[in-house]
């Protein structure tokens, strides 16, 4: 988790300022995280992700959720607002 704080926090999720190859590792650590989790760690991984500024948009695309799922189900049960 700390490290995957770190990628975050260098920028590594962002395409445009690293190259898509290392964006791209770092939304697969995210999904591959997600699906190996629990539902607290599930929520302690999004509110991290919230905190670091990054965009709600690429979180759906790394877990892989396009629909109102995310919304709807785990930012209601992990009681995060993220606009």
């Amino acid at each position: 988790m700390r490290k995957m704080e770190e990628l975050v926090r260098s920028n590594c999720h962002d395409g445009r300022l690293v190259s898509k190859e290392v964006a791209d590792k770092v939304r697969e650590l995210v999904h591959e995280l997600w699906l190996v989790s629990d539902d607290v760690f599930r929520c302690e991984l999004l509110k991290m992700l919230r905190g670091l500024g990054v965009s709600k948009r690429w979180v759906r695309g790394a877990l892989r959720m396009y629909g109102k799922d995310l919304d709807n189900r785990w930012f209601t049960k992990c009681n995060i607002e993220w606009g």
